[in-house]
């Protein structure tokens, strides 16, 4: 019924001294009556209703019995006079999940009931209406963040690259070393520059040619020797020079 109106602050749904009070109301009476008078304590029209049976004289809002008020402001107030006799009144709410729910109210009932599928923490009256912060602690309703205490969670190292193996502890460096290429490069970093098969043989030579001495052929390393022999021993000449002047000269 409300459902397109722009609903904030007040809004009212029976005005006793309006010109149609009962626009949006149905009504039902038997054995009693339902009119506007003036009550002469307040000095102001109200709305009667009297009866011999409070089941049977009563209004109802909104007429059509599957209709709906669609108000969703959260407070309803009642201005009522108390006269000392039998009275009720009920509220049928529809929830969020489309379930209509009656609440019934009474001044004749000296026992109340609580009747089954609910789950009740606390009953209690106040003065008025307190907002939750002016509420008791032990009458605040505090949900939990969680259900436990939560363990902290251990940090997991981030996954190797592709083409990585699993390293085991006792593993080297070079086991996750899988691309050629990276093999390389460790290979360079422990051993230095490393060049071809016949450079590596030509850095031997030159490595052993400058602990040993200039190196030549065979033929270069026999006249070598055969030089020292010479400067040792001195001059060397023929065999037969040998002999001549081994051979002493006699003059006759």
């Amino acid at each position: 019924m409300f459902q397109n109106t722009f609903q904030s602050g007040f809004l009212s749904i029976l005005y006793s001294c309006g010109s149609r009070p009962l626009a949006i109301w149905g009504q039902k009476v038997r054995n009693g009556h339902i009119k506007r008078i003036t009550d002469q304590e307040v000095k102001s029209l109200v709305l009667e209703l009297a009866g011999t049976n409070v089941a049977t004289t009563y209004i109802y809002c909104p007429p059509d019995p599957k209709g709906s008020l669609a108000i969703k402001l959260p407070f309803l107030v009642m201005i009522l006079k108390n006269m000392n006799r039998y009275f009720t009144f009920e509220i049928q709410v529809v929830d969020d999940k489309d379930m209509r729910r009656r609440f019934r109210v009474s001044n004749y009932q000296s026992t109340t009931r609580i009747h089954a599928n609910c789950r009740i923490r606390r009953i209690y009256f106040s003065d008025r209406l307190y907002s939750e912060d002016e509420l008791p602690a032990d009458f605040k309703l505090y949900v939990p963040s969680s259900t436990g205490p939560t363990k902290p969670k251990s940090k997991v190292p981030p996954p190797p690259p592709p083409g990585t193996k699993k390293r085991h502890p006792e593993q080297s460096e070079d086991v996750l070393l899988s691309s050629p290429g990276q093999r390389e490069s460790l290979e360079n970093v422990h051993k230095g520059p490393v060049g071809s098969q016949e450079d590596r043989q030509d850095q031997s030579i030159m490595k052993q040619s400058s602990d040993k001495g200039p190196v030549g052929s065979l033929e270069d390393r026999q006249d070598q020797s055969i030089m020292k022999q010479s400067s040792d021993k001195g001059p060397v000449g023929s065999q037969e020079d040998r002999q001549d002047q081994s051979i002493p000269i006699h003059k006759h």
